[in-house]
């Protein structure tokens, strides 16, 4: 109770115009920082609900002229040192190069800003080489059916469901969490799978990106889920009904 009346004192004092006007300054020095990279453009987002409601900045380019899509970029800031989440990418390889990042001030202390726009400068105008992935050929592994799903976080663990369908190559089906479910979308080459689904929750969503290996009866691999960061995930399949 006594934390609920000092967030409510606290939101009654702040000048949330001059807040406001705060993160625009910081967008703005952030898109001129990276628009001096040629191919790369910003553009303004302005929030539509109360969840996250503040502007953002959505970063745009060619990640087949640049040499980085959007997912590389979230993951690799998200593992240097000081570690920088962003608020969602875009872009994959080999056939999703159209790239962005979108960057959310409020959780940004001053200064951070000045971070964020020279670690997005040096890795877009100087990016590390990265291939394109290798689709194995040869017949899919059939990974239809129940899945038990651990996912290894930072800290803790969630355990969360699959129910998948698939049609040759094609999966797809329902993800299943501790308290929400969504769609599951996604491809297995051989071993190799990609399945993907969004969790609406409270005015906004999380996003799942699971890529890893099915091997007897068994899944594993790297889980993003954007601005909430990555894990590690491993699978066993389960016969009948299944409940978290």
């Amino acid at each position: 109770i006594m934390g609920m009346l000092a967030a409510v004192e606290m939101w009654a004092k702040r000048d949330q115009d001059a807040e406001w006007r705060a993160w625009e300054a910081w967008l703005a020095y952030i898109s001129d920082r990276v628009t001096k990279i040629p191919g790369v453009t910003t553009e303004y987002v302005q929030p539509v609900d109360l969840s996250n409601h503040a502007p953002q900045l959505r970063i745009k380019w060619d990640a087949a002229s640049l040499g980085i899509t959007g997912t590389e970029v979230m993951n690799t800031l998200s593992e240097k040192n000081p570690r920088i989440f962003l608020a969602g990418a875009k872009g994959r390889r080999p056939d999703e190069m159209a790239s962005s990042v979108s960057i959310m001030p409020y959780m940004m202390q001053p200064e951070d800003h000045k971070i964020v726009a020279e670690a997005l400068y040096q890795l877009l105008s100087k990016p590390p080489k990265f291939e394109n992935p290798v689709i194995p050929t040869g017949q899919p592994e059939n990974v239809a059916g129940v899945w038990h799903v651990q996912i290894e976080h930072l800290l803790g663990t969630a355990r969360h469901l699959f129910f998948l369908e698939q049609i040759g190559n094609v999966l797809q089906g329902v993800h299943e969490g501790e308290t929400i479910r969504g769609e599951l979308k996604g491809s297995v080459h051989a071993a190799k799978l990609q399945v993907a689904s969004v969790h609406p929750i409270e005015g906004t969503s999380i996003e799942y990106s699971f890529t890893g290996i099915s091997k007897d009866g068994t899944m594993s691999g790297t889980l993003s889920m954007g601005e909430y960061g990555t894990a590690r995930w491993k699978a066993s399949r389960t016969n009948g009904a299944a409940r978290l």
